[in-house]
């Protein structure tokens, strides 16, 4: 995270102020955790644990529930479950770039996510960690913005856009 303590992002539609759904990334040593900001969607995080010397061959990539029972509280809170084939938490591998790097997330948000009507995001909230506060502009009409998140052994990996 090139010296970031936390990183919040969020796609917005300047014209109107409409904000899509807000994320927040972490980390802690030589982990990365990435979380909703939107209560619905956090029961889940993707957890990123890279080599550490204190847990040797211990690195991965997983999608696992927040906290126990975290399905309920986001019923309760006017999201959805949906029970896969798979239970959680589910590891994943990425989709390898080139020797160095993978590809591990793609957050997409679509033109019609900001028109009147539907559903926002929530405002960002102040994360104390958080360093950095990225802004990404919502897409034009029948278009998606995408951002999308790499992970690289050696040197920070940047990519305009994926073919």
């Amino acid at each position: 995270m090139d010296g970031q303590g936390g990183i919040i992002f969020r796609i917005v539609d300047k014209e109107t102020g409409v904000c899509g759904f807000t994320w927040y990334i972490e980390s802690h040593r030589t982990s990365f955790y990435i979380k909703s900001t939107f209560k619905p969607l956090q029961t889940t995080k993707v957890s990123i644990h890279g080599p550490d010397p204190n847990h040797l061959g211990k690195q991965h990539f997983r999608l696992d529930f927040t906290k126990p029972d975290e399905a309920r509280k986001a019923i309760n809170a006017g999201g959805g479950w949906s029970q896969f084939a798979d239970d959680l938490p589910l590891y994943f591998t990425g989709r390898p770039v080139n020797k160095r790097t993978v590809h591990l997330a793609r957050f997409s948000a679509e033109w019609n996510m900001f028109r009147p009507g539907v559903q926002r995001g929530p405002d960002p909230e102040i994360k104390p960690k958080a360093t950095l506060h990225a802004i990404a502009a919502a897409p034009p009409q029948e278009k998606v913005t995408h951002i999308d998140l790499y992970v690289s052994r050696v040197r920070p990996f940047w990519r305009a856009s994926l073919s």
